[in-house]
């Protein structure tokens, strides 16, 4: 489980039509709910997260300045939220890495360096990272949310073959984002 909502800078969706408490302030004063930022970390500065694993459903939940909403996926290594910036009433999507995944510090090195080198890339068919935080021990991307549905879902939803123009058209705009990524020397791989 996540820590006390009280002792965190994560904090608990309301229970039972309440709000959920604030965390403490800090020693300066301040209320601690941004997460810490961690532009740079290096293997000898990781420290472990503090969960061992996430809640089934973090709809409600706080983190930073995010209120996380729906999960709009899951993978191997963590989960997709949509998430309300509370602040500049903003939508984003935010990756939250598992923290059994996060174990290792050499991983947790890799994934930023990722997170670093996919932020450098500005494509129409590239989805745009903002920032890489943690907080609490756990580690998340901060990303742009375009707010329409996966290529797997147009394809699921499909009743029947796609037009040939329609499947031409959006692997012209995959290779376009792959082109554009390679030719910055980056390559795709799958995990």
């Amino acid at each position: 489980a996540l820590p006390n909502p009280q002792q965190s800078s994560v904090a608990a969706p309301e229970a039972n039509g309440q709000p959920a408490p604030a965390p403490p302030p800090n020693s300066a004063g301040q209320t601690a709910w941004l997460g810490t930022r961690a532009p740079s970390l290096t293997p000898t500065e990781y420290s472990p997260p503090l969960t061992a694993s996430l809640p089934p459903d973090l709809e409600g939940w706080g983190l930073g300045q995010f209120v996380l909403g729906k999960e709009l996926g899951r993978g191997s290594v963590g989960r997709v939220y949509l998430a309300h910036h509370e602040s500049l009433n903003l939508h984003r999507a935010i990756k939250i890495l598992a923290p059994e995944a996060t174990t290792d510090p050499d991983f947790v090195h890799r994934f930023q360096s990722e997170a670093r080198i996919a932020a450098s890339l500005r494509h129409p068919n590239i989805i745009q990272v903002l920032d890489i935080c943690m907080a609490d021990g756990l580690c998340y991307l901060v990303m742009e949310y375009i707010g329409s549905r996966s290529l797997l879902g147009f394809l699921e939803e499909a009743k029947g073959p796609r037009p040939v123009a329609w499947v031409v058209h959006i692997i012209d705009q995959l290779l376009s984002a792959l082109a554009y990524a390679h030719s910055r020397g980056v390559v795709h791989r799958a995990r």
